[in-house]
């Protein structure tokens, strides 16, 4: 802590107790040194005495930003800004506060403000477009992204997010099984760009190593992996998405081996554990598996995904009760979430509780209504049950979803036979 420079405006507040400007000072010090608390004291002081200086608001509501108040950092972004109404930091700020809170309409609000007070940054559009991208809405993130870049055609990062904007649009699109390969390929342009313009940082190479694997392109995910890892060898980054593609490709022992030395890096990580407890299941090592999942969620006990996960392996292994009390738990903290009530109702489901299976599988149909699968396994659970009608209308809605998918055209077979 810098004593000196507090001690000296201390002493100088001593002399003049209603100088705004050395409270505000006395503050800013007392954050950098992140003493929160007294710095907000200072600038109430400061504000007391000067109530209609903008920035005044503006640094407090910094403050309670980063100490995560943000009902509080957003009142004095918007005193800031009732002050001083075309000043765009202050509309920055409040923007990132809604973002933090997931108010990403509000946030989009502060960030089209941004762009209509200086139409020539490129900030503004960034910022934006990271917001949409939040909410899932890919042609308008990429759409800022493209001007953002046109403002600014040498920042990396840019073509980076638009790069990841590109990605996740094929994956809305089409889903992870059926790629855009379109929107891939422009993703991997971006990535490639961005190399090109810092080709000694390595998060162009696991940006684009990501859209090759997703392309099922291997080897060039890996020669990207390869690079990001030489440049930075204690990424535990890099070895875990490299793991990803070994697991993809089936190696799973280089697999492990990559999720071991990511581990080793950052033990602290959760996801590293649930990458490796992955590739444990899939061998059927499921003791090992286990733990790798109790290790994640011990870490991060909030991530309904671990839950998830780890139902599945006990699921596997005939554990029905415990694979159910963790999906219990998935669906509590993420309760829109259709692939977790698919999971429970296959558990109840192999359990022979059908009723709570056709349940959990109408539950997750009315979450995603175009996805195959769930009507599949509902139709199944209604032939078990004897509703051979029931099941026969999933079943041909799963086909019709799924044309290709012989396995849901035996199943529609199966329940028309045993109907008849």
């Amino acid at each position: 802590m810098n004593n000196t420079t507090i001690e000296d405006y201390t002493k100088a507040i001593e002399l003049e107790p209603n100088n705004a400007a050395l409270y505000i000072n006395r503050g800013d010090e007392y954050c950098k040194n992140d003493d929160y608390n007294r710095a907000i004291d200072d600038y109430n002081k400061a504000i007391k005495l000067d109530p209609n200086n903008a920035d005044f608001y503006e640094k407090r509501g910094w403050t309670y930003f980063v100490k995560c108040d943000y009902e509080l950092a957003i009142a004095d972004f918007t005193e800031a800004i009732k002050l001083d109404p075309n000043n765009v930091s202050k509309y920055f700020q409040r923007g990132w506060t809604y973002c933090e809170k997931g108010d990403y309409e509000l946030a989009i609000a502060d960030f089209t403000e941004v762009i209509k007070l200086e139409p020539d940054e490129a900030s503004g559009y960034n910022d934006r477009g990271r917001v949409y991208y939040e909410k899932g809405y890919y042609e308008l993130a990429i759409a800022d992204y493209n001007e953002a870049i046109k403002l600014d055609p040498n920042d990396d990062f840019k073509y980076s997010q638009r790069g990841w904007a590109y990605l996740d649009k094929g994956a809305q699109q089409r889903g992870w099984a059926y790629l855009d390969k379109g929107d891939y390929d422009l993703a991997i342009a971006d990535f490639t760009e961005a190399i090109k313009l810092k080709p000694d940082e390595r998060f162009g190479y696991n940006a684009r190593g990501v859209v090759y694997c997703e392309k099922g392109d291997y080897e060039l995910a890996i020669a990207d992996c390869n690079e990001a890892i030489k440049l930075e060898p204690d990424a535990a980054a890099s070895y875990n998405y490299r793991g990803n593609v070994y697991f993809k490709k089936g190696d799973y022992e280089l697999a492990i081996a990559d999720y071991n030395e990511a581990i080793k890096l950052e033990p602290n990580d959760a996801y590293g554990y649930n990458n490796r407890g992955k590739v444990y299941c899939e061998k059927g090592d499921y003791e090992l598996a286990i733990a790798d999942y109790n290790e994640a969620i011990k870490l991060e006990p909030d991530a309904a995904d671990f839950y998830n996960y780890r139902g599945i392996v006990y699921s596997d292994k005939g554990d029905y009760e415990l694979a159910i009390a963790d999906y219990n738990e998935a669906i509590k903290l993420k309760p829109d979430d259709a692939d977790f009530y698919n999971y429970r109702g296959k558990a109840y489901f192999k359990k022979g509780d059908y009723d709570l299976a056709i349940a959990d599988l109408t539950e997750a149909i009315k979450l995603e209504p175009n996805t195959a699968l769930f009507y599949n396994n509902r139709g199944k659970a209604y032939c078990e049950k004897g509703d051979y009608e029931l099941a026969i209308a999933d079943a041909t809605e799963a086909v019709k979803l799924d044309p290709d998918n012989a396995n849901y055209k035996n199943n529609l077979e199966c329940a028309k036979r045993r109907g008849g």
